[in-house]
C-alpha cells in the first residue's frame, strides 16, 4: 500500500473489502471465503516443496534491503554478501553439489521444478 493510501484510510477510517485491499496492494490476493482454505493449502503445498534455507534467505533479503534507507550500491553489496553466505551454507550441507549433479544427470531443472530430495 502506498503511503498516501495508508494515510488516507488511516485518517478517514473508510472501510474496504478484500478485493479493494488487493487493488491497493495491502494484500497479495483476495478469494471468496468458500475458496480460502483450498487456496491456502495450494500455496502451502508449493512452499513445502521449496528449500527452507532458500525461503529463509529470500525472506531475509526482501526484508533486509530498504532502498529508502540504503543507497543502491549499499543494498547491492549487502545482497551479494548474503548470497555468498547462503552459497557457503549450502556447500557445507552438500546441497549445491547434489543440485549440480542432479542437473547434469538430467533429473533436475532449476527454476522449473524442485530438486529431488536425496535418499
Amino acid at each position: 500500500m502506498l503511503p498516501r493510501q495508508a494515510l488516507y484510510y488511516s485518517m478517514t477510517g473508510e472501510k474496504f473489502d478484500g478485493r479493494r485491499a488487493t487493488e491497493l496492494g495491502f494484500t497479495t490476493m483476495s478469494v471468496p471465503r468458500a475458496e480460502l482454505e483450498q487456496r491456502t493449502l495450494q500455496i502451502a503445498d508449493v512452499l513445502k516443496r521449496k528449500d527452507p534455507r532458500a525461503l529463509r534467505a529470500t525472506k531475509e533479503l526482501f526484508k533486509g534491503v530498504d532502498l529508502r534507507a540504503m543507497s543502491f550500491d549499499d543494498s547491492w553489496h549487502w545482497l551479494n554478501a548474503r548470497e555468498r553466505q547462503l552459497t557457503l551454507e549450502q556447500k557445507n550441507k552438500n546441497w549445491m553439489d547434489q543440485g549440480v549433479a542432479q542437473f547434469m544427470q538430467g533429473n533436475y531443472r532449476p527454476g522449473v521444478e524442485v530438486m529431488p530430495k536425496s535418499e
